[in-house]
């Protein structure tokens, strides 16, 4: 682990302590310009998400309706009624994507696998870079830097996915934001 990832697990509290963990719930409200153009606007006002710390799964409730939760993990997506029985589901779920553009409404299969996968992601950040097959770099600070947050002297963090092809399994997931 280098010096600057070591910084920030440090400040979100450390390793072990992370390791100590199996799941975080959080309640949320939330918005944005996918949510709202993909016809999903209001989806994220005053919900629980529950995250797999070690795998890739999220629990995301209430959704479609105040008795059913969206079920995210890497290679499946789900809605399910409270008491667990399955309404929907789709196997693969990044395929719904595909030669889909951000303009065109979302099924809720589909909201529910962006949905899980960003706040899974944002919420296991930065103990998931830890793990094998990724590789931290500072950008040099050069000034003054071109001011679109990315170039070398903005004081960005270079993430390369430096292991083999993201894998499919439930327990071999990594993040999916990770390509």
């Amino acid at each position: 682990m280098n010096g600057l990832l070591e910084f920030a697990v440090e400040a979100h509290g450390g390793l072990s302590r992370w390791r100590e963990l199996t799941s975080i719930t959080a309640r949320l409200s939330l918005g944005g310009s996918v949510l709202a153009t993909t016809g999903w606007e209001s989806v994220l006002e005053d919900v629980a998400i529950t995250i797999d710390t070690r795998v890739e799964r999220a629990s995301l409730a209430p959704f479609t309706g105040s008795d059913r939760r969206g079920i995210f993990m890497a290679d499946r997506v789900a809605i399910e009624t409270d008491r667990g029985e399955l309404l929907h589901e789709r196997f693969d779920p990044r395929l719904g994507f595909k030669d889909h553009s951000v303009e065109v409404a979302w099924d809720a299969l589909q909201a529910a696998y962006f949905i899980g996968c960003s706040l899974w992601t944002a919420l296991t950040v930065p103990f998931l870079l830890t793990k094998p097959g990724f590789q931290i770099e500072e950008l040099e600070r050069e000034s003054p830097g071109n001011g679109d947050g990315c170039s070398p002297g903005s004081g960005q963090v270079l993430v390369r996915r430096t292991g083999p092809a993201r894998q499919r399994r439930l327990g071999q997931a990594d993040a999916c934001s990770a390509k």
